[in-house]
């Protein structure tokens, strides 16, 4: 069997794997299995570790919810504290936020993604009054973009790099625009879904920042990589 280190691993007995499923294992001296991290915190959503295998739980999706326009300068208010009860109201699990921006991680049986944003969407407005727009992406769709960021030289100064999320693949997206308003320090990549944007001068004064939205022709919703690294390591099971 070929050996293939991870940076994190831990191990579990060969019947607590009986509902994961692995590409790569690698032997180790106590005779058990190491798995990468990415499938480590799975097998302990379905209670591997704890040997409580429920296929309920087996089948439970880690989402991440990206939310827009809710706590800017006094408009549309909503504690997080709040968020997370009416969030637990609709029978997600594991919720987790970050910061007072609405950034949202948890646990659901549905696997469908307009469905969670709408209900989410129409929960808040009926208890709030407004409707927030809420963009939802797999915790696998959050980790594909960590692993994409074209600006990693960036990550020291992290205010100055923004990922943005997008609803769908733009058809026709207004590169020749971009470039015209882009600055001579100012750097993006658009790929796919998502759009990343490098601008050391500070993003609040980017007419490329602002007018991004614009000119992809799709609805996105943006963070800078302070955000989205904190968000990889809740849906991994860290702390806020």
């Amino acid at each position: 069997m070929q050996s293939i280190d991870f940076e994190t691993s831990t191990t579990f007995t060969a019947s607590e794997l009986t509902l994961v499923r692995v590409s790569a294992i690698r032997d180790v001296s106590s005779g058990s299995l190491a798995l990468p991290r990415t499938v480590r915190y799975h097998s302990r959503l379905c209670g591997a570790a704890s040997g409580q295998n429920t296929s309920r739980d087996y089948m439970k999706k880690r989402w991440v919810a990206l939310f827009r326009g809710i706590n800017v300068g006094g408009n549309n208010v909503l504690p997080m504290r709040e968020l997370v009860n009416e969030l637990m109201a609709l029978k997600l699990e594991n919720v987790r936020t970050y910061i007072q921006s609405g950034n949202v991680v948890f646990d659901s049986d549905s696997k469908n993604v307009n469905a969670l944003s709408m209900a989410i969407t129409e929960r808040i407005n009926q208890k709030y009054s407004f409707s927030p727009k809420v963009l939802i992406i797999s915790s696998d769709e959050l980790q594909l973009a960590m692993d994409a960021n074209p600006f990693r030289n960036a990550a020291s100064d992290p205010n100055s790099l923004h990922f943005y999320f997008l609803e769908t693949r733009p058809s026709k997206p207004n590169l020749a625009a971009l470039d015209q308003i882009k600055t001579a320090t100012e750097s993006y990549v658009l790929n796919g879904k998502l759009f990343f944007l490098h601008a050391p001068d500070g993003v609040g004064r980017s007419k490329l920042a602002a007018s991004a939205e614009k000119h992809l022709g799709v609805a996105a919703t943006a963070r800078n990589y302070r955000t989205v690294e904190k968000l990889a390591e809740l849906q991994l099971g860290g702390t806020p």
